[in-house]
Formats: structure tokens, C-alpha cells, sequence
């Protein structure tokens, strides 16, 4: 049942080069890492290499393992799951500032205050984050978006998290494919390109990447729509939202194959979550939802 999952419930899959733990559930692997022998395999297993984080904008966990009208909706990360640490359990934490909170929030461990952007009214700080303790051990951080950095301020939020480099919009082709710009195919593209130049200089290096395909209202290009829907579903905001969640997941695949083709894949650690909420609570009933996955219509 989707319930309050629905909601506010976004997932959280971490992969690395060794086997899936058992057993399945999220909290028990948590549990189990923290126990016995379960801790001591797992501690420090990531040093060492790549760390790349990939936010992905308004994706919520009930949107895996899930069909429309017989087509797999996230055939990507469904598989990324099934072979990687995956927790369902992990709730969004942010206030006025949504997916710059989020980007916060993750880099720091620290809760947004709420009212206000952590970006706009705390940018002039220096924070503990993530990029600081990896610049201890030798690397460089760097985050890419394909909207303008501005944009939440993140020119001043970058900074104050400690990254290296921001590559934003002029880095990227000039392609509408939303109202940020760019598709993330292109953030891939440019993402790849520059993770895969540091990997042959031996540089070892944490990347943020921040989508933005799937951002409300979820209308992407004729051309890039690749989930077949009837008229019930065609057209609509839910319909859109699905469309837009089936094409970010194609355009992860894509990356994901870069990054196995040039052995990245096997020298990284890729974490994948959603920033937030897709379908706000205040205009989509979750029961009627629910009962549109029940049916499959």
C-alpha cells in the first residue's frame, strides 16, 4: 500500500563492487552492517574510490518496481536495487528551499531550518560537509547542474560546502528540453566527460549530480517521451510525472553504461536518492493514486 509513503517516502540505493547484503530489507541491512562481522565487512570498504551522488529531482520510492499498462516504469534502478544496498525508508528533509535543501542536507548532515533557503541565508558560512573530509584523503569535489547557478543562490551555497568546481548552465549544450534547460542525458554527457578526465590524470574525485528532467509540471519534449500511455493516463499530470520518471531513468542507464565502459563503474561508489516529493499531498489523494498502481491503468 502506498499510504503515507506515499507522501513524503523517497529511496535511497547505494551501490559498490561487492555483493548484496541479506537480508532485503533496508533497516536490516542497516542493522546488519552495524552488528558482528556485518559492520566490519562493510566499514572502510569504499576508500579509496570514486564517490558520485546522484540526486534525482521528485522521485519518490513508490515508483519502483512498478509497470504502466505492461511497461516497466524504472527498469534502470530497479536492476541498480536488486544488486545494490537499497533502503525504502529514507524521508525528505527540507524546507522553503526543496532541492538546494536537499543538496544541503546531504552534504553536511545537518537539517534545513525550514523557512528560509540554507542556500540564501547561509551561503556566507563555511561548512563541515562531505567534500571537506574528502579533500583530506586526496580529492577533488565537483557538482553539476544544468540550470543556471544562481539559481537558490547556489553560486554562494557551493562554496560554502566546500566544492571544487560547479559546472552549471553555459557548461551544457543549449537544448530546451525543460524549463532549467538542458536534459539529463546532456548532464550526463558533460558529467562523464569530466569525472572520466580526472580518473586519467589518476585523480581520485566525489561528484554531485543534481537532474532536473523530472521537475514539476513533468512536461518534456514529444521526442524524448518513451512510455506509451492510453487515454486515460495521456496527457495528464500523473501521466506527465510517469512519463518524465520512465525518461530520467532511461537517461541514468546511459550514464551508467559510460561509466561501465570505461571501468569507472568497477572504481566508484554511485549513490542514487530522490530530493522530494513528485505529487504534493495538497493536490493528489494518495488512495486515488494507489489505486491507479493497483489497477495498472
Amino acid at each position: 500500500m502506498l499510504g503515507t509513503v506515499f507522501l513524503v517516502s523517497i529511496a535511497l540505493i547505494f551501490w559498490h563492487s561487492y555483493k548484496r547484503a541479506e537480508p532485503e530489507s533496508g533497516l536490516e541491512q542497516l542493522a546488519a552492517m552495524r552488528s558482528g562481522d556485518g559492520y566490519k565487512a562493510y566499514f572502510g570498504a569504499g576508500q579509496g574510490y570514486n564517490l558520485i551522488i546522484i540526486q534525482l529531482e521528485s522521485f519518490q520510492n513508490f515508483l519502483l518496481n512498478q509497470s504502466v499498462q505492461e511497461q516497466p516504469l524504472t527498469p534502470v534502478l530497479n536492476e541498480l536495487a536488486s544488486e545494490s544496498l537499497y533502503f525504502p525508508y529514507i524521508f525528505q528533509q527540507i524546507g522553503r528551499g526543496n532541492t538546494s535543501d536537499a543538496e544541503f542536507a546531504a552534504n553536511t548532515s545537518i537539517y534545513p531550518v525550514g523557512g528560509t533557503p540554507m542556500s540564501s541565508k547561509y551561503g556566507n558560512r563555511k561548512f563541515p560537509s562531505l567534500a571537506r573530509l574528502l579533500h583530506k584523503r586526496g580529492y577533488t569535489a565537483n557538482t553539476f547542474h544544468v540550470n543556471k547557478v544562481s539559481f537558490w543562490d547556489r553560486n554562494q551555497l557551493y562554496p560554502a560546502l566546500g566544492f571544487d568546481t560547479y559546472y552549471d548552465q553555459p557548461y551544457f549544450r543549449k537544448e530546451k528540453f525543460n524549463r532549467f534547460g538542458a536534459s539529463d542525458e546532456e548532464l550526463y554527457r558533460v558529467a562523464f566527460n569530466k569525472l572520466n578526465a580526472l580518473a586519467l590524470k589518476h585523480q581520485t574525485f566525489y561528484a554531485q549530480l543534481v537532474t532536473a528532467s523530472s521537475h514539476s509540471p513533468y512536461t518534456i519534449p514529444e521526442d524524448r517521451k518513451r512510455l506509451k500511455l492510453n487515454a486515460a493516463l495521456d496527457g495528464n499530470t500523473l501521466g506527465n510525472y510517469l512519463t518524465a520518471i520512465h525518461y530520467v531513468d532511461y537517461a541514468l542507464g546511459t550514464f551508467i553504461d559510460k561509466l561501465k565502459q570505461s571501468g569507472l563503474w568497477n572504481n566508484s561508489v554511485v549513490v542514487v536518492y530522490g530530493d522530494h516529493f513528485g505529487l504534493n499531498k495538497k493536490n493528489y489523494n494518495p488512495q486515488k493514486i494507489a489505486g491507479v498502481e493497483e489497477t495498472g491503468n
